[in-house]
């Protein structure tokens, strides 16, 4: 099968290929494009790695600020549940007095 493949192609257009690449292979290597195109590469890879590094480190601080924030409002919760207990127990105290007043009238 290999063979017959091979030969469904016409041999003129396979050696017209082989010399485009070999002119275009001269082309890269005379004119130094492909050096160049391989520094951008490198510089746009190291790049690319400090982004991705910078986004997982800010990924991690905003993590950070919303546990802390997360806490603080469960701290604030339970400061306000304090406080609303301790003015329910003031009112106790103060409505027994005010029955008592009631009471005495």
């Amino acid at each position: 099968m290999g063979p017959l493949f091979f030969s469904s192609f016409p041999r003129n257009k396979c050696l017209k290929n082989k010399q485009l690449l070999s002119l275009f292979r001269s082309c890269f290597r005379s004119s130094g494009l492909l050096r160049k195109a391989r520094e951008q590469l490198d510089v746009a890879a190291k790049g690319t790695y400090i982004l991705n590094r910078d986004f997982d480190t800010m990924g991690r601080l905003v993590a950070r600020l919303h546990d802390e924030v997360e806490h603080n409002n469960a701290m604030i919760r339970l400061c306000l549940d304090r406080f609303s207990m301790h003015v329910v127990k003031e009112l106790k105290k103060s409505s027994v007095g005010f029955q008592k007043l009631i009471q005495e009238a």
